[in-house]
């Protein structure tokens, strides 16, 4: 009961933080697909955040380099 309890605190602590995170982000649409994107990979097609991270970090920064905001 003490672990299910901890967990719980746990899954808590990491919602409040990736809110806090993407706060600032949610007048962007594009990233939001990309926070998105990330999000569903990871947790609803259990691919490894590094192979994610690996494959939508180069696109999302050079969207961001073409639209010239870098």
């Amino acid at each position: 009961a003490m672990f299910r309890g901890c967990a719980a605190g746990v899954v808590g602590i990491n919602v409040a933080n990736a809110f806090e995170l993407t706060t600032p982000y949610f007048r962007l649409p594009v990233a939001l697909v990309f926070i998105s994107a990330t999000a569903y990979a990871v947790s609803g097609l259990h691919l490894s955040l590094e192979l994610v991270l690996l494959i939508l970090a180069p696109l999302s920064i050079g969207l961001r380099a073409w639209r010239g905001k870098v």
